[in-house]
């Protein structure tokens, strides 16, 4: 598994990792032989994935593990971005070749939370965790509704919202973001493992 990781990352790193003409960095998606710039919000789960082979070593190359941190480094920028630039997220950006709103829609979608956890528990970087607080804000601020949280049918229009609240809200996105904010976190890297859907297991 480990070769076939590392196979895998080499690939998209030389092959799909593309730095935009204002200096964002993505990874594109390959249509036969050619390059698709766009990147999915749902794409933004592998600056976590990157960090976390950095920091178990999945290579036995440092420098190959250095860059891989640096890899997650610079999509994760873009990822935040995408929720700078606009009142939230949209749900896929394309490059042409700036940033632009490619599908509009807001699904309260956990991945760049889940990375900015990685992340900060990798790098203890604090400007981590104050991207993830102003995140926060906006889903506070944007998808708030009396009940509970609404997605946006167009980010743009904030009261776009849809009748629905998405469960990884609160079992992804929340609970990633209220162990960004713990200063003597419980649950570490070191310790537990996360499924896909967040959950916690122990690493005995």
């Amino acid at each position: 598994y480990r070769r076939m990781y590392l196979t895998s990352i080499d690939a998209m790193t030389k092959k799909l990792l593309t730095k935009s003409t204002e200096g964002l960095w993505y990874i594109a998606e390959m249509r036969g032989n050619n390059l698709d710039h766009k990147m999915d919000h749902l794409t933004c789960f592998a600056p976590g994935m990157l960090a976390l082979g950095y920091h178990h070593r999945v290579s036995k190359e440092q420098s190959v593990n250095e860059k891989h941190l640096q890899a997650a480094k610079d999509v994760l920028e873009t990822c935040v971005q995408m929720y700078i630039r606009w009142p939230i997220s949209p749900e896929m950006v394309r490059f042409t070749p700036y940033m632009t709103m490619g599908t509009a829609t807001n699904f309260q979608r956990p991945e760049t939370v889940e990375s900015l956890f990685v992340l900060w528990q990798v790098t203890k970087d604090e400007k981590w965790r104050k991207y993830a607080w102003t995140i926060f804000q906006k889903f506070e601020r944007h998808l708030r509704v009396p009940n509970g949280y609404a997605s946006l049918n167009h980010v743009a229009d904030t009261n776009s919202k849809s009748d629905k609240m998405e469960s990884f809200l609160l079992a992804e996105a929340f609970k990633y973001l209220y162990l960004l904010f713990q200063d003597d976190p419980v649950i570490t890297l070191d310790t537990y493992v996360f499924n896909t859907e967040a959950h916690p297991l122990p690493i005995r």
